[in-house]
């Protein structure tokens, strides 16, 4: 369902709530706010998750195909294919990490918090992790791995179950490269909103 919850003129919103059937039924709520003066779109979603040992992700289409993806990390944009490189023991995965902003095929996900995150769909989508729910620090036998990441520790309160999930993110179509859009400057005034504070002056 969909219905208006803003209709102003410095905001816009609306709120989509979508069933899934997972072990339980899982309503996802999801508000779409479009803000005055803003280049981009903010999503926040929120669920129960209700459901041991699964990974939730957000798909968000791309303007067009994409073979590469730009992501800020902690000292810099990185460039990355679809895979990374493996080694070491370990077989290339299509999963990396993104700080404040993931950047592909002409569409940029603004991020709050450290996100990881995926072209897929022959690189039509972004898939961004909302939820990754795991019982174990690590696993003996892994099909990626030679030997453990870590220890075989259980951790059942990363589950989450019963927890709310609450993500805000928000997406920025744009023409040119990262750069030429100015990404980081959009990443930034979204993770940083105003605060007003009334004065106390006379």
């Amino acid at each position: 369902s969909v219905s208006v919850c803003e209709r102003g003129p410095l905001v816009g919103a609306l709120e989509v709530r979508r069933g899934y059937p997972w072990r339980e039924r899982t309503e996802v709520v999801m508000r779409v706010e479009l803000r005055a003066g803003e280049r981009f779109c903010r999503l926040e979603l929120a669920f129960t998750n209700r459901h041991p040992d699964h990974r939730v992700r957000l798909h968000v289409p791309l303007a067009e195909p994409a073979s590469r993806s730009y992501a800020e990390g902690q000292f810099a944009v990185v460039a990355r294919g679809l895979v990374s490189e493996g080694g070491h023991g370990e077989e290339p995965i299509p999963t990396f990490p993104a700080y404040s902003f993931v950047d592909a095929g002409g569409v940029a996900l603004l991020l709050d918090q450290v996100s990881e995150y995926e072209v897929v769909g022959d690189g039509r989508e972004l898939a961004v992790t909302l939820l990754r729910a795991t019982g174990l620090i690590s696993r003996a036998e892994h099909p990626l791995r030679a030997e453990p990441a870590g220890p075989v520790i259980a951790t059942p309160e990363a589950q989450l179950i019963g927890a709310e999930v609450r993500t805000r993110l928000a997406v920025l179509p744009h023409r040119g490269t990262w750069a030429e859009a100015d990404v980081a400057a959009a990443a930034e005034e979204f993770r940083c909103p105003l605060v007003a504070v009334r004065g106390r002056a006379a």
